[in-house]
């Protein structure tokens, strides 16, 4: 058959309604128009939309005079399985509710269906620091390419080619949390057919075997006994005005240029960026004092320099870890997770060894630079907070690196890096961890690096050689009442700390972390 003669192919964004949905209650907006008897299978339903596109701005500033552009759009309802689908077509998918949607339907096909070894992105969402990160090969790889912590992090979409079983019917898949997008060359009026095959592959297990630790922290299930009890667990912390409640945007949000965020079109009281404060201070200025349990109850908004700003419900903003009846979970994009007892006990045990007392610190009181400043004086360690031991590249003159916030010399001569940290976000956590790898690292592997520290440490401590062994200690202030609770450090940061750890263990650096007791 030549090339000519192939059956043409097209690309189509599906969706999965929840169970008991009617295609009219998936329709928000209501400015689609209803089309009879369309080419589809048997009772589909097909809705479209066809309206004049507004004039770019710089048309009239440069004075060009431009034909006028439609903007087309389609959303096709296909019953299979007993389920029902959304086709979205153009801009169709800003008209469907997404609440109406199955949450994972994307990201469960995919992982069933594409092809562990000729993967080109994975979408990934990191707990401990609320960051989404898509990670993209230059061609289709494996899936150890990538070099992701799979344990650590949850899934939230793949791009890749089909496997060997399912890619004569469908390829070149790509997801997100709730919609997938796959090439095929079926007909409209066979669409029923590509649908069902996709729900079982969102049904499968095949995953278990190369995604199996995607079971480590799994979905809770909605309406139930124990997601009630989570939300009221949500509903104290933004009450107490914490800050281990995260807002962040539910999504990779490609266009980074948008100037302002402000909750329920609240315009006057925009700020520049995304963080918790935005939601504690809208509460503040309207007298609300307390999180209202509705998911729809209040909206984050995102507006653009330029273009239509972007809506998202907050509570799929908000990121919570929180304890239930002695098990974790973790609130992202709407839904909770829950944290396996076996991956919960691995980290517990691992990170027991490794917390020992070795260095002796006073309470923790004040700002962290005073503190650290009382704290060399009165048990003799010299005091580096602030200081600098990077070589900065010439196209980057204030690159910096702090080695330690203390250091001294611990078991005899071994030279000891001690990072102090008061943490106020979750995040902290995580940049503490980081950088005592990142100083130890340099100073061990970068001979400038080497020097620089030498000269500060030069006068009473011995001189660091390139074939030294080094130990850091993470200081962390914490309450008694935090510590009586159970073990003071957010599980997915314990994550972050026994990747870490296990860095550590395979170069020349001891590690060990201890806490400093704080008033409340």
């Amino acid at each position: 058959m030549t090339e000519e003669n192939l059956p043409k192919k097209h690309r189509f964004s599906i969706y999965l309604l929840k169970e008991g949905c009617k295609p009219e209650k998936a329709i928000k907006n209501g400015k689609l128009s209803k089309c009879e008897d369309p080419p589809l299978p048997k009772e589909s339903q097909l809705y479209y939309s066809s309206h004049q596109a507004d004039d770019p701005w710089w048309a009239e500033e440069l004075g060009i005079d431009i034909k006028p552009s439609r903007i087309n759009s389609a959303l096709a309802f296909m019953e299979a399985g007993g389920r029902c689908f959304a086709l979205a077509f153009g801009y169709a998918h800003l008209h469907l509710d997404e609440d109406c949607c199955e949450d994972d339907f994307g990201l469960y096909v995919a992982r069933n269906s594409v092809a562990h070894d000729k993967l080109r992105n994975c979408d990934i969402f990191v707990p401990g620091t609320a960051l989404r990160m898509r990670a993209q090969a230059p061609g289709y790889t494996h899936l150890d390419s990538f070099g992701l912590e799979q344990r650590n992090n949850l899934w939230r979409g793949f791009a890749g080619l089909t496997n060997e079983e399912h890619t004569k019917i469908f390829s070149h898949v790509s997801s997100n949390r709730n919609c997938l997008r796959c090439t095929t060359d079926i007909k409209l009026d066979k669409l029923n057919e590509l649908l069902e095959i996709l729900l079982k592959c969102y049904e499968s297990e095949d995953y278990k075997q190369y995604f199996s630790s995607m079971d480590k922290i799994k979905p809770v299930r909605k309406s139930s006994g124990e997601e009630k009890l989570l939300y009221r667990k949500l509903e104290e912390a933004l009450e107490e005005e914490s800050l281990e409640v995260m807002l962040t945007i539910p999504e990779i949000f490609d266009d980074a240029s948008f100037e302002k965020a402000y909750l329920n079109n609240r315009k006057t009281m925009a700020q520049d960026d995304v963080s918790i404060n935005l939601y504690y201070d809208y509460v503040h200025k309207h007298g609300q004092k307390k999180f209202k349990a509705y998911e729809n109850a209040h909206s984050l908004t995102l507006a653009p320099v330029e273009g239509r700003p972007r809506k998202f419900s907050l509570y799929k903003c908000f990121v919570f870890e929180t304890t239930l009846e002695g098990e974790k979970f973790i609130l992202n994009e709407g839904r909770w997770h829950h944290v396996d007892n076996s991956l919960a006990s691995q980290v517990n045990d691992l990170l027991g060894k490794y917390h020992k007392e070795l260095v002796n610190l006073p309470n923790y009181e004040g700002k962290e630079p005073e503190y650290n400043k009382k704290a060399a004086k009165k048990c003799g360690y010299l005091c580096l907070d602030g200081k600098n031991i990077l070589k900065p590249p010439e196209d980057r003159p204030k690159d910096r690196l702090e080695p330690c916030d203390l250091f001294t010399e611990t078991s005899g001569d071994t030279p000891t890096l001690v990072h102090v940290k008061n943490p106020k976000y979750a995040r902290d956590y995580s940049h503490l961890f980081n950088q005592g790898l990142n100083s130890a690292r340099s100073i061990l592997s970068e001979e400038s690096s080497r020097m620089n520290m030498n000269k500060l440490i030069k006068n009473g401590y011995n001189e660091i050689d390139p074939g030294k062994r080094l130990r850091v200690v993470y200081a962390i202030a914490v309450t008694s009442k935090k510590r009586d609770e159970g073990f003071p450090i957010p599980f997915f940061s314990q994550l972050s700390l026994y990747t870490v750890i296990q860095e550590c263990r395979i170069t020349n650096i001891d590690v060990s972390f201890q806490f400093i007791e704080k008033q409340e």
